[in-house]
């Protein structure tokens, strides 16, 4: 058998072997690298809607508290309009003086 056959048959299965090596590292790293892009893509939405929620809810707590605010000023109005309201008869002690200070 002439070995110099042999030899070159083995160097053309090594080089083959190393080509398809490298074919698949260079696949596998650009499929990996897409992943990596995708999956960062990914949490930076997530984390731009866990802000957009969490200031959403910020902004309807706010609100409400406002509104609650307000709603108390405006029972503490009416009371004190329904209080001066009431006639005082003269000569009694009137609770309503002494609530505004009179």
């Amino acid at each position: 058998m002439d070995w110099t056959i042999v030899a070159i048959l083995v160097g053309a299965a090594a080089s083959h072997a190393v080509s398809a090596a490298a074919w698949i590292v260079i696949g596998g790293l650009g499929g990996q690298l897409r992943i990596n892009r995708i999956l960062t893509k990914q949490l930076d939405d997530m984390q731009r809607i866990d802000e957009r929620i969490t200031r959403e809810v910020k902004t309807r707590a706010g609100r409400e508290g406002q509104e609650a605010r307000q709603e108390a000023k405006d029972v503490v109005v009416d009371a004190r309009e329904r209080l001066a309201a009431v006639p005082v008869a003269p000569g009694r002690p009137s609770t309503l003086s002494s609530i505004n200070g009179a």
